[in-house]
């Protein structure tokens, strides 16, 4: 099986149709799901580096010895992610794609670039799997200025962050968001972290605590508590440290823009990449040292990720999103399940191939697939029939609330009806003893009260102790017994409107 599809033709659709609708395109806000450590091919506890600002004019190319000064990226396997999936019980068999953002990138990217490409898949029902086949670059084959830029960067991110300078691990989070019918969840590689309300929370604790330092400590361990359930919140669940999604940072480095040349190509290229990556992963701000050729910081800039868009020269958000949604339309409706295929990528042609040599997945990921469904629902039938039993108990108990409140008043009305259960002949014994104070309550603190009442009365007169003992035997001769009984919206998908050879 071999399907192309012509990019070229996609994209001017696209921008046609754009012409009528110009609605704004959006993913859903991405959710964390998962979150870990990794080196290699190994899994470790999440530990994420916290941000810090970098000293202007600091040299970016300290310790930069040559080519084997770059470490390079290992082709990481897509089953530490679906590993961790595993882990967390997350019921993968409702998300369409599963990939690292990387993947992600090369599909929704090739709108605007060139370059070549291969992504390898493998679905099972519904969820298709995306891994990348990326060639190991050798840097030996680059030149000084390349060489530079790259160690520049992974400098800069060394000299932004707070850590343990030995601990190479990388972090990465586990979200899962939308794209209109393509659920989808992504392993992306982030940075660091920043708390943007940090300093104004300290502050106003320290103006808190010395307003309040005379007033009662009482306060203080309330706002100890308070401070614990915030840090707990912010957990996520996924770690002692006090982050989640929304403090996450992306660090990136450019060129001094001195000239209109340099910032056309930054806003038309360069721009359109840092946004991605951090759109797709819901990471909200940006930092952005610029160097200059000398490759020394000269400025470091904040941005929202969500105003990069407005700074876009020849690119447009809405139409990027549009085409990689449409690529995915492409990918499931071309794709069978228990079988594998190569993407490959080679302007202006995207070509999907049958392949059998593709193993992504590994059997213990298949057999939890294939299980998912039975476990979810018995799990749905055990939480069913716990409803269920928590709702006969609840009848249970207002019945026998039902009962006791009959008991309480067959008690109070004891001359004129009797109960036939235990508790009421408990309560009845109860009450025809209290009755010797010539009382018919039922609670203790009557009780208590017709006992004093009673000792009162005793050195008071007693015939009329005589005559409560004859009024209360009296009354259990007048007493009987009766009973008494209770009882995923389908669109028009631009995509088939496209020549698909």
């Amino acid at each position: 099986m071999n399907k192309t599809l012509n990019v070229t033709r996609l994209i001017g659709f696209i921008r046609n149709q754009r012409t009528f609708n110009k609605s704004p395109v959006t993913i859903t806000k991405p959710l964390e799901i998962a979150r870990y450590s990794y080196e290699g091919n190994q899994l470790f506890p999440p530990k994420l580096k916290q941000f810090k600002e970098p000293t202007i004019d600091s040299n970016l190319l300290v310790g930069f010895q040559g080519p084997d000064s770059i470490e390079s990226d290992e082709q990481t396997p897509l089953s530490l992610v679906l590993n961790k999936l595993i882990e967390t019980k997350y019921d993968v068999s409702k998300s369409n794609f599963i990939s690292f953002r990387n993947s992600f990138r090369k599909i929704f990217e090739s709108i605007y670039e060139n370059d070549k490409w291969t992504i390898n898949i493998q679905r099972i029902n519904s969820t298709i799997h995306l891994g990348m086949d990326n060639p190991v670059q050798d840097f030996h084959q680059l030149n000084n200025f390349f060489l530079h830029s790259i160690y520049s960067g992974h400098y800069f991110e060394k000299i932004s962050t707070i850590g343990d300078p030995n601990n190479k691990h990388k972090y990465c989070s586990i979200i899962q968001s939308q794209l209109f019918n393509n659920n989808f969840i992504l392993a992306c590689e982030i940075d660091c972290w920043k708390n943007e309300n940090e300093n104004e929370n300290e502050n106003n604790n320290n103006n808190n605590n010395n307003n309040n330092n005379n007033e009662n400590n009482n306060n203080n361990n309330n706002n100890n508590n308070n401070n614990n359930n915030n840090n707990n919140n912010n957990n996520n669940n996924n770690g002692d440290e006090n982050y989640n999604i929304d403090d996450y940072v992306e660090l990136k480095t450019s060129r001094d823009i001195r000239d209109n040349k340099i910032n056309y190509n930054f806003r038309s290229r360069k721009l359109i990449k840092i946004w991605f990556q951090a759109y797709i992963a819901g990471v909200s701000k940006i930092y952005i040292g610029i160097r200059n050729d000398n490759f020394i910081l000269k400025k470091l800039y904040k941005f929202k990720t969500h105003d990069l868009p407005n700074q876009a020269i020849n690119w447009n958000k809405d139409e990027m999103l549009l085409y990689g949604n449409e690529i995915l339309e492409f990918i499931k409706n071309n794709t069978t399940s228990g079988k594998s295929y190569t993407l490959s990528f080679d302007y202006p042609i995207l070509s999907l191939v049958e392949s059998d040599s593709i193993n992504i997945i590994d059997d213990q990921y298949l057999q939890y697939y294939l299980n998912i469904g039975k476990n979810i629902e018995n799990n749905q039938n055990n939480n069913n029939q716990n409803n269920n039993n928590n709702n006969n108990q609840n009848i249970s108990n207002n019945n026998n609330n039902n009962n006791n409140n009959n008991n309480n008043n067959n008690n109070n009305n004891n001359n004129n009806n009797n109960n036939n259960n235990n508790n009421n002949n408990n309560n009845n014994n109860n009450n025809n003893n209290n009755n010797n104070n010539n009382n018919n309550n039922n609670n203790n603190n009557n009780n208590n009260n017709n006992n004093n009442n009673n000792n009162n009365n005793n050195n008071e007169n007693n015939n009329n102790n005589n005559n409560e003992n004859n009024n209360e035997n009296n009354q259990k001769r007048n007493s009987g017994e009766e009973k008494e009984t209770k009882d995923d919206e389908n669109e028009e998908r631009l995509s088939k409107k496209i020549k698909i050879k």
